[in-house]
């Protein structure tokens, strides 16, 4: 009796299990393209060129609330876009260099997953102006939401942009975008 009771617990588990890992997803590491310190140092020292705009784009804080860290960095990886175009995509640990033309741009990013919770995040684009020689430094920040399914009914998570200090680039890689129209980039 009590070998049958404990097949049936681990029969149960097993289920619970299996189902646990159905159901939680996973980040999608995204393809980059990594710049070298060799191949352009101005990028590393924050400089750009005259008749360009350089905007350095990273991962921000998690925003709500968190009783074990204030605002930790979040780790997920991201797809960017600007003006509605797909510019690329990166990891957590990169920083996404930009030379754009001068003038007015939207930016958003959505989280690079297969987690059903995360698939529901709702982007917010950050309006922003960057003029020839202007270096802009901006971050994404995330907001869990509710954090659970049920509450992703009325609390979706959400993504910012903000501008940002050069603290976070510590300890990362720099990374180019894979597809940016030639209209935004150059």
């Amino acid at each position: 009796m009590v070998d049958l009771l404990l097949k049936n617990r681990l029969v149960y588990f097993s289920f619970l299990m299996v189902v646990a890992i159905g159901i939680v997803g996973c980040s999608t590491p995204a393809h980059v393209l990594k710049i070298e310190k060799e191949k352009d140092p101005t990028i590393y020292n924050f400089i750009a060129k005259p008749d360009l705009g350089r905007v350095y784009f990273t991962n921000g804080n998690i925003i709500s609330f968190n009783i074990f860290n204030l605002h930790p960095v979040h780790r997920h990886s991201s797809d960017v876009s600007v003006n509605s175009s797909l510019i690329g995509s990166m990891n957590f640990n990169d920083v996404m260099v930009l030379d754009m033309l001068p003038g007015k741009y939207n930016i958003l990013w959505k989280v690079r997953s297969t987690d059903l919770i995360l698939k529901q995040t709702q982007p917010t684009s950050f309006e922003f102006s960057v003029a020839a020689g202007e270096v802009k430094v901006l971050k994404g920040d995330f907001d869990n939401g509710a954090g659970n399914l049920l509450g992703t009914l009325y609390n979706p998570p959400k993504t910012s942009v903000i501008e940002s200090e050069k603290k976070f680039f510590e300890g990362k890689n720099f990374v180019s975008p894979q597809t940016c129209p030639s209209t935004i980039c150059n």
